[in-house]
């Protein structure tokens, strides 16, 4: 795998491809059955997630790596238009992003191109939003939304299970996706990583093994929650109902 470590950031104005890629290979073990292909105001939540990138206006292609191609929902997204290229993913969420990673690659993406790795189980994030970490990498070469963290955070000192002061809350957030990226310096990150690809997300696999690399923080958005557990379908219906009846 070629090293993108050493690109520099793009001047504004010079045009990059902007690819999408939305991450459904996963098990959703929390979840108790297959979601992605549950429904949210009509609409599956692999569809919205899918539909966010290939309809915004200045993402340029859109991959999205699934389980298994056999899935019903998979099968059914891919019988509509428009459609985005599809591979299958690996073992877990790090070896299925490096598999849409070295795809990109192989296909002939610049280092310099920009990836969006997006959650599908993030369905209600904003074109808006994806705006934002697009514009973030004018300055970046690597962009996350975040949220202020709301609640008071303590450590459990084991094993007696006494309670002890956690970071100040100030300085703690929530990650979100989509997460913004130079094709090449995430590459580059994943090559550094080796076999050592225990990462829940990119962003802290480029802070593990490119820790001088600045990431640049994008506000993230409340709406923007993750579909984990089933009751989890109801509060995202309701935020759904929500944005549609907000005031233009």
């Amino acid at each position: 795998m070629p090293s993108g470590g050493g690109s520099e950031i793009e001047p504004e104005g010079t045009l990059a491809n902007v690819i999408g890629v939305v991450l459904a290979a996963g098990e959703s073990r929390r979840f108790g059955r297959a979601k992605l292909g549950e429904h949210l105001a009509g609409q599956s939540v692999l569809a919205r997630s899918v539909g966010l990138m290939v309809r915004h206006d200045r993402v340029d292609q859109c991959l999205l790596v699934v389980r298994s191609k056999h899935d019903p929902a998979v099968r059914s997204l891919l019988r509509d238009a428009p459609q985005p290229a599809c591979i299958t993913g690996g073992e877990s969420r790090a070896h299925s992003c490096l598999a849409a990673l070295e795809h990109l690659q192989n296909s002939g993406a610049a280092a310099e191109d920009i990836v969006l790795i997006h959650d599908a189980a993030r369905a209600l994030a904003s074109p808006e939003l994806v705006s934002a970490c697009i514009d973030a990498l004018r300055e970046a070469r690597a962009a996350v939304p975040v949220l202020p963290l709301a609640d008071t955070v303590v450590m459990l000192d084991a094993p007696d299970g006494r309670l002890a002061p956690g970071p100040s809350r100030s300085l703690l957030h929530t990650s979100q996706t989509p997460q913004a990226f130079r094709l090449g310096v995430i590459l580059e990150a994943y090559r550094r990583a080796g076999a050592d690809l225990d990462n829940t997300d990119e962003a802290t696999l480029l802070m593990r093994t490119m820790p001088d690399e600045a990431i640049a923080a994008v506000a993230g958005e409340v709406t923007n929650c993750k579909l984990t557990q089933p009751e989890d379908l109801a509060v995202m219906c309701a935020l759904i109902e929500q944005l549609e009846n907000k005031d233009p």
